[in-house]
């Protein structure tokens, strides 16, 4: 039931040619968000929760990457 406002304001200014936006590093950082919830004291099922996109997104980045480096 909200309306949208526009506002002249800034809410983040960030950079978008950072290691993150790179494509070669998103293998790498799906890896790392894995092992840190793993590693973590959570639950198994906030475990499993948590890594539900990671488990697709780490095969398909690290597939990508090797693809990738066959086309040099």
């Amino acid at each position: 039931r909200l309306k949208p406002k526009a506002l002249d304001l800034c809410i983040a200014n960030f950079d978008t040619t950072g290691v993150s936006s790179q494509a070669s590093n998103k293998a790498r950082m799906w890896q790392e968000r894995l092992y840190a919830v793993w590693r973590s004291d959570l639950s198994f099922t906030q475990k499993l929760m948590l890594s539900r996109r990671g488990i697709m997104a780490l095969p398909y980045h690290s597939i990508k990457n090797w693809l990738r480096k066959d086309e040099k």
